[in-house]
């Protein structure tokens, strides 16, 4: 298999999969309770601890790979090219931000821990530094997901189309994560992201070599 088909598959499957893995999460276990009611929220978390520290990180994983191995092949495939600059700084944002859900997740998985135990200040500490941290880190990669879909229409290697909605999609996330990092709509922008990443994969596999 070469490297144009893996990109196009790690960017087709790991998304699709650690989405799936975050709904059944949030939807399934957790009954649809999010951060918007922090108090129902952290409860939950707290019922749900050993399932949260084993299938949050395992999300967190899955979607990181699918970032650092896929979009670094089309960064790389970008090279001497118009695009390449934009899509380059983009990339090392995206990078940044990934990391930072770890820390994120890291967070939450204190706060599941916490909660478990009722130790409630400990968790309510950890759920405020939870979504400080990753309202920051999020807009930092939508940031990095918008340069990068601008370095895509400058170098015209993939649908203006997609990457206008990458653009679009990520404007709209970064705006909840300064104005309401807790709404639910955020899955929204995140669900249309896993489908940009499905199309840029798609995209790979129909190019010739």
């Amino acid at each position: 298999m070469d490297t144009r088909r893996m990109t196009a598959l790690v960017l087709m499957i790991f998304p699709v999969i650690a989405f799936a893995g975050w709904m059944i999460f949030g939807l399934g276990i957790m009954g649809g309770v999010g951060p918007d009611t922090p108090a129902e929220y952290m409860a939950g978390l707290g019922e749900n601890s050993a399932t949260a520290k084993i299938l949050l990180p395992i999300v967190v994983l899955l979607f990181t790979v699918a970032i650092f191995l896929g979009l670094g092949s089309i960064r790389d495939s970008m090279v001497g090219g118009a695009g390449h600059y934009m899509a380059s700084i983009g990339f090392l944002l995206i990078i940044i931000g990934s990391a930072g859900q770890l820390i994120e997740t890291a967070f939450t998985m204190a706060l599941a821990e916490a909660a478990s135990t009722g130790n409630m200040a400990v968790a309510t500490n950890m759920f405020a530094s939870g979504q400080a941290v990753g309202a920051l880190i999020t807009a930092m990669n939508m940031v990095g997901f918008i340069l990068f879909a601008i370095g895509i229409l400058q170098q015209k290697n993939f649908s203006p189309i997609l990457a206008g909605l990458m653009i679009v999609t990520g404007i709209y996330v970064l705006v909840f994560c300064f104005v309401d990092y807790s709404s639910q709509l955020l899955g929204f922008g995140f669900l249309i992201l896993v489908a940009c990443l499905l199309w840029l994969g798609a995209s790979l596999l129909k190019q010739k070599s």
